[in-house]
């Protein structure tokens, strides 16, 4: 792979423009009584405020690839932020200026966070009030792998023969390289998987050695719609632990035969109304601004 910085898509979610221009002087806004009464309680140390994103801060977006993961990355960002002018070049203009500006974002062997913050890399409103760059990390969906922690997840289809008696097949890594897969084991519920062919720990130790996840493989044993007479009776003297009876002319009228039905669990809606009938009548829900004890 490259060592040099790949330019990636990107989003930018702030509005510089809305944060470049003069600030208007806001109209007259009808008092909101439950606004002023939060306030007031905040002021109190009774309710605390929620804290608003900042208007200083920018907003970018990038996208990597489960590959990027686990070979470790750069992505590089140009951004656009407001800044303070020593002097101003006009009087009536504000006090700032544009600036462009190139940032590296490293994604380490293993990254497993959404967010990347760089501070103090967002518009400048005072020389006191500087926001940060905050990056979005998006994973592309790749086609077969999932990502659990440090294990990669694939489900693979089986037939029944193969589930039975072993098989051989090829996968790929993440990074494309064909995988030679065996086993002679059984093939049922229970995932299987590659040891250490996972994505790397981000927390390995500092000598360079990493630890990795599995690669995981869910199988779903494909079953055969039907078999004839001749393949069954073969089957049923090599398989082993049949329970199949041999029934007696005078039991003939008691034999019955599966066939395929439509079901649909309605345990939980049960439950549910069990709930409810023990519990009595629901209390309506109260009106917006009602407080409940």
């Amino acid at each position: 792979m490259s060592d040099s910085p790949s330019v990636p898509d990107t989003k930018e979610t702030s509005s510089l423009e809305t944060a470049a221009a003069p600030a208007a002087a806001p109209a007259a806004a009808p008092v909101d009584p439950m606004q002023m009464m939060s306030s007031l309680m905040a002021g109190l140390g009774g309710m605390p405020q929620r804290a608003l994103p900042s208007p200083n801060n920018i907003n970018k977006t990038i996208t990597i690839d489960l590959k990027d993961i686990y070979n470790g990355t750069t992505k590089e960002l140009e951004i656009e932020r407001r800044v303070i002018c020593e002097e101003p070049e006009e009087p009536e203009e504000p006090n700032f200026k544009i600036e462009t500006k190139k940032v590296t974002v490293t994604i380490e062997k293993g990254h497993y966070k959404d967010i990347i913050v760089f501070k103090g890399e967002g518009h400048q409103l005072t020389e006191d009030e500087v926001g940060d760059l905050i990056v979005t990390i998006e994973v592309n969906e790749h086609e077969y792998y999932d990502r659990d922690d440090n294990d990669l997840i694939m489900k693979k289809e089986v037939s029944l023969n193969d589930a039975l008696c072993g098989f051989t097949f090829k996968i790929k890594d993440i990074n494309d390289n064909e995988l030679i897969v065996t086993t002679d084991k059984i093939i049922d519920v229970e995932p299987m998987g590659l040891v250490g062919k996972g994505l790397p720990d981000i927390d390995s130790d500092s000598s360079g050695s990493s630890e990795y996840g599995n690669i995981v493989i869910l199988f779903d044993v494909i079953f055969p719609e039907t078999l004839d007479k001749e393949t069954k009776e073969a089957l049923r003297k090599l398989l082993p632990d049949s329970v199949t009876l041999e029934t007696s002319e005078e039991d003939k009228d008691k034999v019955l035969t599966l066939e395929d039905v439509e079901y649909e669990s309605e345990t939980e809606t049960e439950t549910e109304s069990d709930d409810e009938e023990r519990m009595g009548t629901p209390m309506p829900t109260p009106p917006p601004g009602c407080a409940t004890q």
